[in-house]
């Protein structure tokens, strides 16, 4: 029996049909909420500081990964990331590579980042904690899991189900 991390292959989808993407974007509205939540006891400048990143966090992640993804332009899984791309950056056909992951890393570090360390460095009950890092791994893995890498194309990618080592394009 095989066992990784990667899901296995369902659909190559060109665009994402809708009801798959509002799942995403309500957990990504979600967290917004729940990261206002927790930093709003603390003065309405953190919150604009959260709300900063998150606005922020969408060049970096366009940058790095979502122009030289094959939905630029496009519907994918996570909204606001490739059909918006366009908007601030030519496609580019070279691979993402490590420094792509990287800035991939960096935007999730921007938007779960801020309200986590206030969660480790101030007093709360159990309650906020768990919800939001609840939230944060049902994000992804709906993202990882379900909807979206089962169903992509980007086979440069290492959660791609059709990725191998070294990279040979689609498996059979």
């Amino acid at each position: 029996m095989k066992i990784g991390i990667r899901a296995r292959r369902k659909n190559r989808y060109e665009e994402w049909p809708l009801h798959q993407v509002a799942i995403i974007g309500a957990l990504k509205l979600l967290l917004v909420a729940e990261g206002i939540v927790i930093l709003a006891g603390h003065g309405l400048i953190h919150v604009g500081i959260l709300l900063l990143l998150w606005l922020l966090s969408y060049p970096v992640i366009h940058f790095g990964m979502c122009r030289k993804c094959c939905y630029y332009g496009r519907r994918c899984p996570v909204p606001g990331e490739g059909n918006l791309v366009h908007l601030l950056f030519k496609k580019s056909e070279k691979p993402a590579g490590v420094f792509g992951f990287l800035l991939a890393v960096l935007t999730y570090v921007m938007r779960f980042g801020y309200p986590v360390h206030f969660l480790v460095n101030y007093e709360y009950n159990w309650i906020f904690p768990t919800i939001y890092y609840a939230t944060i791994l049902v994000f992804f893995l709906i993202l990882g899991r379900f909807i979206g890498c089962p169903n992509c194309q980007k086979v440069e990618c290492p959660m791609n189900p059709d990725w191998s080592y070294p990279h040979k394009g689609l498996a059979d």
